[in-house]
């Protein structure tokens, strides 16, 4: 009896084995019935997009999927310091079940997007930071930024990793075969056809050290994915990812549960790759501020965007367009610099203009304001311009009035001593040795502050050498003017005897007569002016 009732119970839980085994087999061969509510870790609802669209909220589809796929950049000491990793590979993967296809959308992570919450645009990697990262709302902020990005499509699930997961999840399938397109140096890699462990293909991932930086990563990194699905493939390994994605659960951020995560590997395994297609948000570069951004071309987007989801976006906002921000640029560019260069004319004016009056550290803060301006004009650094323009204006607004009082008082100090110069040589002769020693030394102590710029020392020396001279003067005015001593006389010249007087001839011409014009006398005038 013992022994039928194990037997009994042996059967029952084979049979529940295997129906769950059945039940389980039946649902991930049916994607339609595991992915009908989308939900994050919280077990709460995804958004499905802001709504801030001119289009129609975008309808969930049975047979169509959107799962955000995300690769933190994890930075130790960034996220010490910001307290959460940069999303720095963000693919969009859209599945089909009905069509049984793939299209992979790459958003490289500097494009110049709009972030809720935030109101002025940034880059899209730094969502996952401006919504509080791990701690707080960093995955739906991301999610959020992306479906507002691409006409308000809902994002149903996200899965996000560790860069270093990726090392991890590539030696558990026993490395891959790649054919390396470009050298690696961190990674000791050289082009052609090899074997890549975890480390070199993380390695051969992120590098950007390539003339199309970023861009050139983003279809590495899609021709990566494409190639590990296709060894999977090939080596039905595909059966390995339920196993993969147990082991490393607690090290993926996602709202995938396991059966999901069979069921997408079952599609793949049985996917055409040649049904799996690749794309990039259309845009080109676009310098800003010193920074590099993705700008985003809104009309071949709008295309794109028709193409993958079936939505009709006739309109955008123009300042998200990268050509009407490089035109705005351009004339702001333009604006700033014609600012730069009339700021650029009135320093030099002072320089030129100012040249005695200026103090050495003066000059060379000018100089140096100078420098720094046109090299932002020449790296075209709107917010570099704008800066080193405004300090020069406000540096000569403040010193300019400086300088005309120096100038003033140096123009001062120049006519006092030219004056005195020269009225000391009118009164030649009646000033003592001791007066001319005087006014020699205040003389001398003006141009010693001069030449040292002293310009406060400058005044006093001026103003006491004319109130010497003043007073100087008065006093050798009170006193008679010496009256010279004659010169000896010369002895009278001997009278000459004067010549006969003869009676001229007459003759029928007589000569013109000649007369002699007497020297008129001069007199030098001696003028000093005060």
């Amino acid at each position: 009896m013992k022994k039928r009732i194990i037997l009994i119970t042996a059967g029952m839980i084979f049979l529940s084995a295997v129906g769950y085994a059945a039940h389980f087999w039946h649902q991930i061969n049916r994607p339609k019935d595991l992915f009908e509510i989308p939900v994050n870790q919280n077990n709460e609802e995804l958004p499905a997009g802001s709504g801030e669209s001119e289009i129609e909220p975008y309808q969930f589809k049975e047979d169509k999927l959107n799962i955000l796929l995300l690769g933190l950049d994890a930075n130790e000491q960034r996220y010490k310091s910001m307290g959460a990793f940069r999303t720095d590979t963000i693919i969009l993967a859209v599945i089909d079940f009905t069509e049984n296809k793939v299209d992979l959308l790459s958003i490289p992570r500097d494009s110049y997007v709009k972030i809720p919450g935030r109101k002025e645009r940034g880059r899209v990697n730094a969502a996952f930071v401006y919504g509080g990262g791990f701690e707080g709302e960093g995955f739906a902020t991301t999610i959020q930024t992306v479906s507002d990005l691409l006409g308000g499509i809902p994002i149903h699930y996200y899965a996000a990793i560790d860069m270093n997961v990726f090392i991890e999840i590539i030696d558990s399938l026993g490395g891959i075969y790649y054919n390396v397109d470009v050298p690696v140096a961190n990674a000791g890699l050289e082009p052609g056809f090899q074997k890549l462990n975890g480390k070199q293909a993380l390695a051969y991932a992120r590098h950007r050290k390539t003339a199309g930086g970023d861009i050139d990563r983003v279809d590495r990194q899609q021709r990566l994915i494409i190639d590990i699905l296709n060894q999977l493939k090939s080596a039905n390994a595909l059966t390995k990812l339920p196993d993969i994605f147990n082991s490393i659960k607690d090290e993926i951020w996602t709202n995938l549960n396991i059966r999901q995560v069979a069921s997408l590997a079952l599609f793949a395994a049985r996917l055409d790759m040649s049904n799996v297609n690749r794309h990039m948000l259309p845009g080109t570069y676009l310098d800003m501020d010193n920074i590099s951004y993705w700008g985003i071309d809104q009309e071949k987007k709008n295309q794109l965007i028709n193409e993958l989801f079936g939505l009709n976006i006739t309109s955008y906002d123009k300042e998200d367009d990268v050509y009407y921000i490089k035109a705005q640029l351009k004339r702001r560019l333009e604006e700033l610099k014609s600012l730069a260069n009339r700021q650029a004319n009135e320093a030099n004016k002072i320089l030129s203009d100012y040249e005695q009056v200026l103090l050495e550290d003066e000059r060379l803060k000018i100089e140096n304001g100078l420098r720094v301006l046109n090299k932002a004009v020449n790296e075209g650094n709107l917010e570099d311009i704008e800066l080193f323009a405004n300090e020069i204006k406000k540096q000569l607004s403040d010193l300019s009035p400086k300088l005309k009082k120096r100038n003033d008082t140096l123009t001062y100090a120049e006519r006092v001593l030219a004056a005195v110069e020269v009225e000391m040589a009118e009164y030649e002769g009646r000033l003592n040795a001791n007066n001319e020693k005087k006014l020699r030394q205040l003389m001398d102590i003006i141009n010693q502050k001069i030449s040292i710029k002293s310009f406060s020392d400058i005044y006093t020396a001026a103003s006491d050498l004319d109130s010497y001279w003043s007073r100087l003067k008065k006093e050798l005015d009170s006193k008679p003017v010496p009256t010279p001593e004659p010169s000896p006389s010369l002895p009278p010249k001997p009278t000459e005897k004067p010549k006969e007087t003869q009676t001229p001839i007459p003759s029928d011409e007589s000569a013109p007569s000649q007369e002699i014009e007497e020297p008129e006398s001069t007199e030098m005038v001696i003028s000093a002016e005060n």
